[in-house]
């Protein structure tokens, strides 16, 4: 039931959340779907699938300010749930909803904030320009 809740939310979220939307409306919504457990859960397993996992390689992190600079920057964007940046392997993971940003989106925030991107295959360097030390 938890889950089905969580996806309730996102859903009446994603479709009542804009200006002028209405409580009342909102309201016969929640309990319509709290009445419909199965078009939750049914709801639940599409909204799984649209998860994806993406593992970019960041090209100019010296320190771990550095790190903590590339990880702040990738969970700004929406629908980025989990990331984890690694000094060591010059690499980000990061966990989407490809509904909300692609692969090519995530690269641009590491960019701005001045570091190298591409995707895993790419060799590691920590050389480069970008550090936020420097």
């Amino acid at each position: 039931m938890t889950a089905s809740i969580v996806s309730l939310v996102l859903d009446i979220h994603e479709h009542f959340g804009r200006p002028g939307c209405r409580p009342a409306e909102v309201k016969r919504e929640v309990v319509h779907r709290i009445n419909n457990e199965d078009d939750l859960s049914n709801n639940l397993k599409k909204r799984s699938i649209t998860m994806q996992t993406e593992h970019l390689k960041v090209t100019g992190m010296t320190c771990s300010g550095c790190t903590s600079k590339v990880e702040k920057a990738l969970k700004r964007i929406n629908g980025v749930s989990d990331v984890n940046v690694s000094l060591d392997a010059g690499e980000a993971t990061v966990k989407f909803d490809d509904r909300l940003t692609s692969s090519e989106q995530l690269k641009l925030p590491i960019e701005t904030a001045g570091y190298g991107v591409d995707e895993a295959s790419a060799p590691l360097s920590h050389k480069g320009k970008g550090c936020c030390c420097s």
